[in-house]
């Protein structure tokens, strides 16, 4: 009855019966699904059964990570072996433990390459801690195999945040951010039109063949020596955690051939990432801001680094072309439709990401976010959480204009840029000077 005290834990002691995980199960605090979780349990781990319910299909086991030294697991996620119903059992539903402690949020501040950030105040810290909330509160977990990383920076203050910075995800389309940077840093003059033609469909349409075709300028004609020559680049950035060393796939004027990889210091696990095109959410966020810093301030190590191969000019243009970048969901659906937003979404069957400098009216900020479940990754489900994440972020570098609720927009069933003013915009010798 509520109010009685609680029957003394079951002891931890040797019981002889054991439960072997078969996938991967929370581990619970209290014998129902709404209790704190305070672990989990992943294939093939065995936990020593204590005791059995009665009256809920649950038992005890022994956990030494939680406050009772016990926890509870349903029963039917085990393979039990031994005789259960020789253990002791228990009716008992109120067992008023002690209470839990939150867990910490796992937001820190990054190393940014080529950028020293400015200490987080209280409130952008709030920010964050609000942001892993929702994160946690949609299922992405890092203690689990569904996560998420995510990178804010506030392009007025230098201030930045991130959490699942040591994760390595797939690259995805995401990885042609860096592919653009490094076909401009071989342009001597604005690109003429077939090559202004194969990066606007390459970053607003995200055609894998055009996308391939830059790689292969990049790389004298050959596609995977382009790609190595994007992660030198991206080495020369300061981001040892990104690569590519692929041309995207499905191409058929390309001749496979093996491809280099490495292995980086970055979590190579969690997210099952792409063995040949990685990033990390702090790393992209970092490409980004040398890009803004370049076109922005005339700054960064897009200038410093590369004995003049990039011009403020060449960074406007990247800037620009990313701004017409329209999909109708994730980033841009938590953001005003007037709001300019240069970005690169990404999306495989287990990840999805998207990457982008919010031009807002109470200031720019960058904003990355990537969602991982194995196997395979629902639309809708992801793209509601970045979604209502950008909205969050804009509202509060917007606080006297929030957005009330995210935009709805219907994704494009294709892609058509002909008779788009970008052509003749990365063309112009004027334009971004």
């Amino acid at each position: 009855m509520p109010g009685e005290p609680t029957q003394a834990a079951a002891p931890v002691s040797a019981s002889g019966v054991f439960g072997l995980v078969n996938g991967e199960i929370n581990i619970r605090y209290e014998p129902r699904v709404d209790s704190a979780r305070v672990g989990v349990g992943r294939a093939g781990d065995r936990l020593m059964i204590l005791r059995w319910h009665t009256q809920l299909p649950w038992v005890e086991v022994a956990y030494p990570s939680s406050p009772t030294g016990t926890a509870w697991v349903l029963l039917e996620l085990l393979q039990i072996e031994g005789d259960l119903y020789s253990l002791p059992s228990t009716s008992q539903t109120n067992f008023l433990l002690p209470t839990l402690t939150p867990t910490p949020s796992a937001v820190e501040q990054p190393i940014i390459a080529g950028f020293t950030p400015a200490p987080i105040s209280p409130a952008f810290r709030a920010l964050g801690d609000e942001l892993w909330s929702v994160m946690l509160g949609a299922g992405f977990d890092p203690a689990t195999s569904r996560l998420g990383g995510l990178f804010v920076m506030d392009l007025r203050t230098g201030e930045a945040l991130s959490f699942g910075d040591n994760i390595a995800f797939s690259g995805t389309s995401i990885s042609k951010i860096g592919i653009l940077a490094a076909y401009f840093s071989q342009l001597s003059a604005p690109p003429n039109d077939e090559q202004a033609f194969n990066i606007a469909q390459t970053m607003i349409c995200s055609e894998n063949i055009n996308t391939n075709r830059l790689l292969a300028a990049i790389g004298g004609g050959n596609p995977y020596v382009g790609a190595e020559r994007v992660t030198s680049v991206l080495d020369q950035i300061g981001l040892r955690r990104s690569f590519i060393f692929t041309p995207f796939a499905n191409d058929p004027f390309i001749t496979p051939q093996a491809p280099r990889t490495r292995t980086t210091d970055a979590n190579q696990t969690a997210a099952q990432p792409d063995p040949f095109n990685q990033m990390t959410v702090t790393e992209t966020g970092a490409l980004l801001n040398s890009i803004y810093q370049c076109a922005v301030n005339e700054t960064g190590p897009l200038l410093t680094n590369f004995d003049g191969a990039f011009t403020p000019g060449e960074c406007r243009r990247m800037l620009h072309v990313m701004s017409y970048n329209e999909i109708g969901a994730l980033i841009e659906s938590g953001v005003p439709e007037d709001v300019r937003i240069a970005h690169k979404h990404g999306w495989i069957n287990d990840t999805h990401g998207d990457a982008a400098i919010v031009f807002s009216p109470g200031g720019d900020y960058i904003l990355v976010t990537m969602l991982h479940n194995p196997t395979w990754l629902n639309f809708e489900e992801s793209s509601a959480v970045i979604e209502d994440i950008s909205m969050r972020v804009y509202n509060y570098f917007n606080p006297t204009a929030p957005m009330l609720s995210t935009r709805d927009a219907i994704v494009p069933a294709s892609c058509n840029i002909f008779g788009s003013p970008v052509i003749d915009e990365l063309m112009s010798l004027q334009f971004g000077q």
